[in-house]
């Protein structure tokens, strides 16, 4: 059975967002890139980015919470598209997105 561990207002992935959950000093972030228009969202917060494109992939460069973070964009062949976080350069996880069907309800957990 598949039960996500999220925290309470945590963004989910989907095929068009790439979600990390990750905490730091004792606080939980759910972090939310918009794959079409590379929008990044923390906590509901837009967060300002520095973009750098190249042929071989693309960089997102923010802060949060004093903390530098990077999001790389890597194009792949039959893999598709990575996007991958650090976090002072520490890899962050990614969220993964519920199987089909979604949530089974008696496993959703309630606010």
């Amino acid at each position: 059975d598949w039960l996500p561990s999220l925290p309470i207002n945590s963004y989910m992935p989907t095929a068009e967002t790439a979600v990390w959950n990750t905490k730091l000093h004792g606080v939980n972030y759910s972090i939310a890139l918009s794959k079409d228009s590379l929008e990044l969202w923390c906590n509901d917060q837009l967060l300002q980015t520095v973009s750098d494109f190249s042929d071989t992939g693309s960089t997102l460069d923010f802060e949060l919470d004093g903390q530098k973070g990077r999001i790389s964009i890597v194009p792949g062949g039959r893999g598709g598209t990575r996007y991958e976080l650090t976090l002072n350069g520490r890899p962050v996880e990614a969220a993964r997105e519920p199987p089909e069907g979604g949530l089974r309800r008696e496993k959703t957990r309630l606010h």
